[in-house]
């Protein structure tokens, strides 16, 4: 045989014992491994995409939260301002009705 042949049939054979060999020990066992690897990676990345909207619509409410606190700031203040005005009228009439001779119960 001429040297290109004898490496064709020496190729040919290399792949047929490759085809025809049984498989590696083990490669059944990893291949499930591999195969448990990948779903547990498919549920980490959905729960990854999960947490991820979560905090994304988190930090719309938050940025919501920040633009209504002013506004709710002022109107406690208001509150606070028309309570201790009205606070201040009911011990004036207390002191009043004090004043002119009507005592509490006691």
């Amino acid at each position: 045989m001429k040297n290109p042949t004898r490496s064709l049939v020496l190729a040919v054979a290399f792949l047929g014992m490759g085809f025809t060999m049984p498989s590696c020990p083990g490669q059944k066992e990893m291949q499930q491994e591999i195969d448990l690897l990948r779903t547990a990676h498919t549920d980490l990345s959905k729960k990854l995409q999960t947490v991820t909207d979560q905090m994304t619509a988190l930090n719309a409410d938050m940025a919501q939260v920040k633009q209504l606190l002013p506004q709710i700031t002022n109107v406690i203040e208001a509150q606070k301002g028309t309570f201790d005005r009205l606070e201040a009228s009911i011990k004036e009439l207390q002191f009043k009705t004090n004043k002119n001779g009507f005592k509490k119960k006691k």
